[in-house]
């Protein structure tokens, strides 16, 4: 086994070098791009950026070859399509709810995406002007805009979804505060929706029955994965979503069948590190598709990243002490004196945790099957 956890080792660290030269596309999907600017006039000129594919979804129109490459050709011959998707997904108004009118717009092919110019005339618009975007949301709900004010690429970045979908074009734009409390709620989100990132938290404490190899452990899959998260997201080392996801499922793997040989978890720390290097990505993954302010990388990065830790303390949080207090039923249950470990602390049955094992072996086969094969 010792042999195996070398090669897993040496495996993972071959294809963290030998992808590290793989990036990512220039846009990522469901994430548009846009900036408005009041004019002096009181008009509004404004350009936004969509993926082709997911303008050929929302907009019924072929824009790239095989949903890839854009074509010159097609974007400007349904520039006039294009623009009308645009003018009906967007809307600037008052507080009394009156609509400025859309001028005239412009689609022209930019890399793998289209942008797309546009003017609105606000003169008889008085008061404040509000922008409310729908761009995409109607054909895929966790959709997202990262917005900007002005043409000044120091101007704070907004994210708008689903949740959010307007911003005041003429008040203050989205605070410090208001950057760190929406990435770290993202962050939070994912790992209670991450079932794989939980399925490995709980099979790495299973045999946990103190509280110093735990803190050890999370302490080494955080600092790993913050690690890679980092690089990821800076683009210095980057791999494939799907080569990450497999191995991410990899280690659940992994760390289930160790359960039915080893109990120590004392040294587990050490591997732990090694597989938080995966996850890291994973997590970058995710990140990149909720969108990154221009302006705000590294306070939403960290944000994010605090946001991932505080889920992983609630699991444990809740995991440790459910073990624990089978120990003690246990102890209770077969005698004080013959169902004692090492130092005194009750044994736990080793039914519970091959069970449990064996539940999330299950579950991580089937993920790197559905990730290998099919993702």
């Amino acid at each position: 086994m010792h042999r195996l956890t070398f090669i897993i080792c040496l495996l993972l660290s071959n294809m963290l070098v030998g992808l590290s030269g793989h990036g990512v596309l220039a846009h990522e999907p469901n994430v548009t791009f846009g900036t408005l600017k009041i004019e002096t006039d009181r008009t509004v000129t404004g350009r936004f950026v969509i993926k082709g594919s997911d303008l050929e979804r929302a907009a019924e129109i072929e824009v790239t070859h095989e949903g890839k490459i854009i074509d010159p050709e097609r974007v400007n011959a349904g520039s006039g399509k294009i623009v009308a998707y645009l003018a009906t997904r967007l809307k600037i108004t008052n507080p009394e709810g009156l609509q400025c009118r859309f001028l005239d717009g412009q689609a022209m092919p930019e890399d793998d995406a289209v942008s797309i110019r546009g003017r609105w005339d606000c003169t008889g618009v008085n008061g404040d002007l509000t922008y409310t975007n729908n761009l995409l949301i109607d054909v895929e709900s966790s959709a997202r805009q990262l917005f900007r004010t002005g043409n000044d690429a120091a101007a704070p970045t907004v994210i708008l979804d689903s949740t959010k979908r307007t911003v005041n074009l003429s008040g203050p734009p989205q605070s410090f505060l208001d950057v760190i409390w929406r990435f770290v709620i993202a962050g939070v989100q994912h790992i209670f929706i991450g079932f794989d990132h939980i399925a490995f938290l709980i099979a790495l404490l299973l045999w946990a029955r103190h509280t110093w190899p735990v803190v050890k452990v999370v302490t080494a899959f955080t600092v790993a994965h913050s690690i890679t998260l980092t690089l990821a997201v800076l683009d210095v080392v980057t791999i494939p979503n799907n080569i990450a996801e497999a191995l991410i499922a990899a280690t659940i793997v992994y760390v289930a069948i160790e359960n039915f040989y080893r109990r120590d978890i004392e040294q587990r720390w050490k591997i732990t590190f090694l597989m938080g290097l995966v996850h890291g990505f994973g997590f970058a993954s995710v990140l990149r598709r909720f969108g990154l302010p221009d302006d705000s990388v590294a306070t939403a990065l960290a944000s994010f990243n605090v946001g991932v830790e505080i889920g992983q303390i609630v699991i444990v949080a809740i995991c440790l002490p459910v073990l624990l207090s089978i120990d003690r039923i246990m102890a209770i249950r077969e005698g004080l004196g013959s169902h004692r470990g090492p130092g005194g602390h009750p044994r736990r049955p080793a039914i519970v945790v091959h069970a449990a094992s064996g539940i999330i072996l299950i579950l991580g086969l089937y993920w790197l099957a559905e990730r290998t094969f099919l993702g």
